[in-house]
């Protein structure tokens, strides 16, 4: 079988895998946004805790639209939104430069966005379209894709393997190391990097669904997930152009008159630095 090296992976770490990468996602996230803040200048404990708020609110947050889509499981969707809020809400409530911290947070979440994405390759979820050739893999009985093609006449119940389908977990897994590599380095203005990211996920996901074997379709040929990113994009792209259009304090303000403690803020406001706000 041209797929063997993925339906051998894929079946030896069914047990394991699984729950191992997904624990090692959330420690692997927090722990470098810890370290992403003290080198950008920022305050780790703050990151750590929000990191931490990030994953538990997220977890919630996947869980609620997993269940609102699929009627079980979680969806990444919903984890990476519900805790990017929460996380900001919470760098807010300790009034420490919301979009300095979020810029520090954003390659952490990528990076564990793609260990995370290994563990559904080996659960055998978020499965792709039918598929032959060197990037397609066969699921055992117990996986949600071998399940799925018993229920919808593609294999007669009892198989030993399902068909051969697409591994998009691997793709999705692609996309979020892409991501970390692209935004890891600190950029200017503070925020631009969520911005950056809300345009690349939002294009990545957008992509990646036209090939998943189960997307829920909900306008036309669209599914959820496709209008959720167009929805990213759209943000993403309207807060970069922002961005540009009204500049950002430092560049407009003479350095003689700059009161001290301002640090260019937020798309559109200015905000106070951490010593600042902490006064």
């Amino acid at each position: 079988m041209a797929d063997s090296w993925l339906t051998t992976a894929a079946a030896l770490g069914r047990t394991s895998a699984p729950p191992v990468l997904w624990s090692a996602a959330l420690v692997i996230g927090v722990a470098y946004v810890a370290r992403a803040a003290a080198r950008e200048g920022l305050d780790p404990r703050v990151a750590y805790w929000a990191g931490v708020v990030a994953v538990v609110i997220g977890l919630l947050g996947a869980w609620a639209l997993g269940q609102a889509v699929y009627g079980s499981g979680s969806s990444a969707y919903g984890g990476l939104l519900a805790g990017t809020v929460a996380a900001l809400l919470f760098v807010w409530a300790r009034r420490q430069p919301v979009w300095a911290y979020a810029d520090a947070l954003t390659p952490a979440g990528a990076l564990g966005y793609a260990v995370a994405r290994l563990g559904c390759f080996f659960n055998g979820d978020d499965y792709g379209v039918a598929a032959s050739g060197f990037f397609s893999v066969r699921y055992r009985p117990g996986t949600e894709a071998y399940d799925a093609q018993v229920a919808h006449g593609l294999i007669a119940p009892g198989a030993a393997w399902s068909s051969p389908i697409l591994a998009t977990q691997l793709l999705h897994a692609a996309l979020g190391l892409a991501i970390f590599f692209l935004l890891r380095r600190p950029r200017r203005p503070a925020g631009r990097r969520l911005a950056l990211f809300a345009v690349f996920y939002g294009v990545g996901r957008f992509a990646v669904e036209i090939v998943r074997g189960d997307a829920r379709r909900c306008l036309g040929p669209l599914s959820i997930h496709q209008v959720i990113s167009l929805g990213l994009i759209v943000v993403g792209a309207l807060a970069i152009s922002r961005q540009r259009r009204r500049g950002w304090a430092s560049e407009q303000m003479p350095t003689s008159i700059a009161p001290p403690g301002v640090a260019v803020g937020v798309a559109g406001g200015g905000e106070l630095d951490s010593e600042a706000a902490a006064r």
